[in-house]
C-alpha cells in the first residue's frame, strides 16, 4: 500500500462480534487479501477539499470464492459521503476463499475504512 498507507488506514476491530449466526465471522487478520482497491481514488474531491476526515467501520460479507456479496455500515463517520465512498471501497476487495472443515464457506468480517487529508 505504500504512499496511500499515508493517507489511508484499514483494520479489523477485534471486538466485533457475529452478525449472522449462519455466516462465521472471520478476523481480518485471518484473511489474505487478493485485492485491494485503490484508497486514494475513492476518497470524495469533495470531502478531501473541505476538511472532511473520518473513519467508517464496514461489515462485509463474503461469498465462498471470496468475492464481497454485501457491505454494511457498522459504525458511520459522521459524513455521509465518506460513508458511501467507504461501501464503494468495501465491494471491490477480493480475499482468498475461507476454509473451514476443508471446505469453502461464506464469513463475515469488519474492516474500517479511514480518510484523513
Amino acid at each position: 500500500m505504500g504512499l496511500l498507507k499515508d493517507l489511508f488506514t484499514y483494520f479489523a476491530p477485534a471486538e466485533q462480534a457475529n452478525r449472522f449466526p449462519n455466516v462465521r465471522f472471520v478476523d481480518l487478520k485471518e484473511l489474505d487479501i487478493l485485492s485491494a482497491p485503490n484508497f486514494e481514488a475513492f476518497y470524495p474531491a469533495f470531502s478531501k477539499h473541505a476538511g472532511e476526515r473520518g473513519a467508517t467501520r464496514l461489515l462485509l460479507s463474503i461469498d465462498a470464492s471470496g468475492q464481497v456479496v454485501g457491505v454494511k455500515i457498522a459504525k458511520g463517520s459522521g459524513f455521509a459521503r465518506l460513508d458511501q465512498a467507504a461501501v464503494n471501497l468495501g465491494q471491490h476487495f477480493v480475499f482468498s476463499s475461507y476454509q473451514h472443515n476443508a471446505q469453502a464457506c461464506p464469513i463475515q468480517t469488519s474492516i474500517e475504512v479511514e480518510f484523513r487529508g
